[in-house]
Protein backbone atom coordinates (compact mmCIF):
# COMPACT_ATOMS: atom_id res chain seq x y z
CA UNK A 1 0.00 0.00 0.00
CA UNK A 2 1.31 3.27 -0.80
CA UNK A 3 2.44 5.91 1.38
CA UNK A 4 -0.04 8.73 2.38
CA UNK A 5 2.80 11.14 1.87
CA UNK A 6 3.55 9.57 -1.76
CA UNK A 7 1.97 11.66 -4.78
CA UNK A 8 -0.26 9.69 -7.36
CA UNK A 9 1.04 9.65 -10.43
CA UNK A 10 -0.92 9.85 -13.12
CA UNK A 11 0.28 9.13 -17.30
CA UNK A 12 -1.96 11.14 -19.82
CA UNK A 13 -3.45 9.83 -22.46
CA UNK A 14 -1.44 10.17 -25.35
CA UNK A 15 -4.32 12.55 -26.94
CA UNK A 16 -4.38 14.71 -24.45
CA UNK A 17 -0.73 14.89 -24.40
CA UNK A 18 -0.94 16.00 -28.31
CA UNK A 19 -3.25 18.64 -27.55
CA UNK A 20 -1.24 20.44 -24.81
CA UNK A 21 1.60 19.84 -26.85
CA UNK A 22 0.25 21.49 -30.10
CA UNK A 23 -1.32 24.40 -27.40
CA UNK A 24 2.27 25.14 -26.36
CA UNK A 25 3.54 25.28 -30.11
CA UNK A 26 0.68 27.51 -30.97
CA UNK A 27 1.34 29.92 -27.79
CA UNK A 28 5.06 29.82 -28.67
CA UNK A 29 4.81 30.74 -32.20
CA UNK A 30 2.20 33.43 -31.78
CA UNK A 31 3.37 35.40 -28.86
CA UNK A 32 7.21 34.84 -30.78
CA UNK A 33 8.98 33.87 -27.53
CA UNK A 34 11.76 33.42 -30.35
CA UNK A 35 12.39 36.98 -30.03
CA UNK A 36 15.53 38.44 -28.73
CA UNK A 37 13.73 40.98 -26.44
CA UNK A 38 11.06 38.58 -25.39
CA UNK A 39 9.98 39.04 -22.17
CA UNK A 40 7.85 36.54 -20.06
CA UNK A 41 6.00 38.62 -17.72
CA UNK A 42 5.35 41.01 -20.07
CA UNK A 43 3.27 38.64 -22.26
CA UNK A 44 1.43 37.40 -18.85
CA UNK A 45 0.39 40.66 -18.46
CA UNK A 46 -0.64 41.81 -21.68
CA UNK A 47 -3.46 38.43 -21.03
CA UNK A 48 -4.42 40.38 -18.02
CA UNK A 49 -2.44 38.29 -15.46
CA UNK A 50 -0.93 40.02 -12.41
CA UNK A 51 2.20 38.80 -12.27
CA UNK A 52 3.78 39.12 -8.52
CA UNK A 53 7.08 38.77 -7.30
CA UNK A 54 7.24 36.57 -3.83
CA UNK A 55 9.81 39.55 -2.63
CA UNK A 56 6.56 42.01 -3.09
CA UNK A 57 5.48 40.06 -0.53
CA UNK A 58 5.54 40.31 3.69
CA UNK A 59 7.13 36.65 5.02
CA UNK A 60 3.17 36.52 6.40
CA UNK A 61 1.27 37.58 3.28
CA UNK A 62 3.27 34.96 1.65
CA UNK A 63 2.70 32.44 3.63
CA UNK A 64 -0.93 33.18 3.94
CA UNK A 65 -1.34 32.98 0.25
CA UNK A 66 0.47 29.78 0.04
CA UNK A 67 -2.02 28.23 2.21
CA UNK A 68 -5.08 28.57 -0.47
CA UNK A 69 -2.05 27.13 -2.92
CA UNK A 70 -2.52 23.10 -2.20
CA UNK A 71 0.30 22.35 -4.62
CA UNK A 72 3.02 20.86 -2.81
CA UNK A 73 5.56 23.25 -5.27
CA UNK A 74 6.05 26.38 -3.21
CA UNK A 75 8.02 27.99 -5.99
CA UNK A 76 4.83 29.67 -7.62
CA UNK A 77 1.52 29.90 -7.66
CA UNK A 78 -1.72 30.96 -9.55
CA UNK A 79 -5.08 32.01 -8.78
CA UNK A 80 -8.35 32.32 -10.87
CA UNK A 81 -11.41 34.39 -9.13
CA UNK A 82 -14.30 35.36 -10.82
CA UNK A 83 -15.22 39.10 -9.76
CA UNK A 84 -18.37 40.48 -7.93
CA UNK A 85 -20.50 40.46 -11.18
CA UNK A 86 -18.81 37.04 -12.53
CA UNK A 87 -17.99 38.82 -15.86
CA UNK A 88 -14.52 38.74 -15.31
CA UNK A 89 -11.93 36.66 -13.71
CA UNK A 90 -9.19 37.68 -12.12
CA UNK A 91 -5.75 36.04 -12.80
CA UNK A 92 -2.42 36.01 -10.90
CA UNK A 93 0.59 34.21 -10.96
CA UNK A 94 2.98 34.71 -7.98
CA UNK A 95 6.75 33.02 -8.38
CA UNK A 96 10.07 32.70 -6.14
CA UNK A 97 12.02 35.75 -8.11
CA UNK A 98 15.11 34.68 -6.16
CA UNK A 99 15.61 31.58 -8.88
CA UNK A 100 17.97 31.92 -11.62
CA UNK A 101 16.21 33.03 -15.25
CA UNK A 102 15.34 28.96 -16.78
CA UNK A 103 14.06 29.01 -13.27
CA UNK A 104 11.76 31.56 -13.22
CA UNK A 105 10.77 30.58 -16.87
CA UNK A 106 9.67 26.95 -15.76
CA UNK A 107 7.99 28.25 -13.05
CA UNK A 108 6.26 30.74 -15.05
CA UNK A 109 5.15 28.49 -17.80
CA UNK A 110 4.02 25.91 -14.92
CA UNK A 111 1.53 28.47 -13.53
CA UNK A 112 0.73 29.99 -16.97
CA UNK A 113 -0.53 26.12 -17.85
CA UNK A 114 -2.83 25.88 -15.25
CA UNK A 115 -4.53 29.37 -16.23
CA UNK A 116 -4.52 28.47 -19.79
CA UNK A 117 -5.54 24.73 -19.33
CA UNK A 118 -9.00 25.84 -16.80
CA UNK A 119 -7.87 24.01 -13.85
CA UNK A 120 -10.02 24.82 -11.31
CA UNK A 121 -8.38 22.74 -8.55
CA UNK A 122 -4.84 20.66 -7.67
CA UNK A 123 -5.04 17.76 -9.18
CA UNK A 124 -2.50 15.17 -10.35
CA UNK A 125 -3.79 15.18 -13.52
CA UNK A 126 -3.36 18.97 -13.42
CA UNK A 127 -0.03 18.87 -12.39
CA UNK A 128 0.48 16.24 -15.40
CA UNK A 129 -0.89 18.54 -17.74
CA UNK A 130 1.04 21.55 -16.58
CA UNK A 131 4.37 19.72 -16.70
CA UNK A 132 4.07 18.71 -20.28
CA UNK A 133 2.95 22.28 -21.00
CA UNK A 134 6.13 23.73 -19.52
CA UNK A 135 8.20 20.69 -21.11
CA UNK A 136 6.60 21.64 -24.10
CA UNK A 137 8.12 25.03 -23.91
CA UNK A 138 11.67 24.34 -22.32
CA UNK A 139 12.40 21.88 -25.95
CA UNK A 140 10.71 25.15 -28.09
CA UNK A 141 13.27 27.07 -26.18
CA UNK A 142 15.99 24.50 -26.84
CA UNK A 143 14.94 24.02 -30.41
CA UNK A 144 15.17 27.43 -31.17
CA UNK A 145 18.36 28.15 -29.19
CA UNK A 146 20.42 24.80 -31.08
CA UNK A 147 18.67 26.69 -34.61
CA UNK A 148 20.27 29.67 -33.78
CA UNK A 149 23.52 28.13 -32.97
CA UNK A 150 23.96 26.34 -35.92
CA UNK A 151 22.71 29.70 -38.02
CA UNK A 152 25.46 31.42 -36.11
CA UNK A 153 28.23 28.59 -36.68
CA UNK A 154 27.23 28.56 -40.61
CA UNK A 155 27.43 32.38 -41.00
CA UNK A 156 30.50 32.86 -38.97
CA UNK A 157 32.26 29.59 -39.61
CA UNK A 158 31.61 28.95 -42.66
CA UNK A 159 34.86 27.32 -44.80
CA UNK A 160 36.30 26.33 -41.43
CA UNK A 161 37.70 23.17 -41.92
CA UNK A 162 38.35 21.03 -38.34
CA UNK A 163 41.87 20.51 -37.30
CA UNK A 164 41.88 16.69 -37.31
CA UNK A 165 45.07 16.75 -34.62
CA UNK A 166 42.67 19.08 -32.36
CA UNK A 167 41.88 16.17 -29.69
Amino acid sequence: MPNQNERTQYLLPSWRFKQISELATRIFIEEEFFRKDFDTVRMLESKDINVLKYSKFSEANLKKMQKFNVSFWKEGLCLVQSDSDGKHKLKMIAYDDTKDDIHKFIILMHEFSHIILEHSQQSVNGEAEANVFTTAMLMLQMIFMNKKLHDFVEVHFKGVKSDENCA
